[in-house]
């Protein structure tokens, strides 16, 4: 709720809660949807530096927490896309179909296809991607 009085009531949206309509191309109405943009520097409200000492400390305890699932670890904000960065530098950058599909396309017509990765130029010719449901 705070996330949305800050975001939505306080910079003048006219729909807040229920009333805000579905994120989708076919909503019927204009986008009226706010923003907030809070900066805090840890160091003014915690001069003694013990601010990241602190997270660092939270952040272990969250991670040592029981599992939902046994097969899985407990991950906190940022450990997804921390492995997400490193697996992208060891095996390359994952691209959905559409992605994959639209850049051969572009290749093709700038004659430069052959310096495509070898998986996207394999995609079968007349391949297509799933539209969105959403998608008009």
């Amino acid at each position: 709720m705070m996330v949305e009085i800050l975001c939505a009531v306080l910079s003048g949206c006219h729909k807040v809660g229920p009333d805000v309509p579905p994120w989708r191309v076919d909503r019927g109405t204009p986008v009226d949807y706010g923003h907030c943009f809070i900066c805090i520097d840890p160091t003014k409200l915690l001069p003694t530096g013990d601010f990241q000492k602190a997270l660092s400390g939270y952040l272990s305890t969250m991670r040592q927490l029981p599992p939902g699932d046994a097969e899985r670890s407990v991950l906190v904000p940022g450990d997804p896309e921390r492995a997400e960065v490193g697996d992208a530098s060891k095996h390359g950058v994952r691209l959905n179909l559409q992605v994959s599909l639209g850049l051969r396309a572009l290749a093709q017509s700038l004659n430069c296809s052959q310096r495509l990765p070898q998986e996207i130029q394999e995609l079968p010719e007349g391949a297509t991607a799933p539209k969105h449901p959403h998608t008009v």
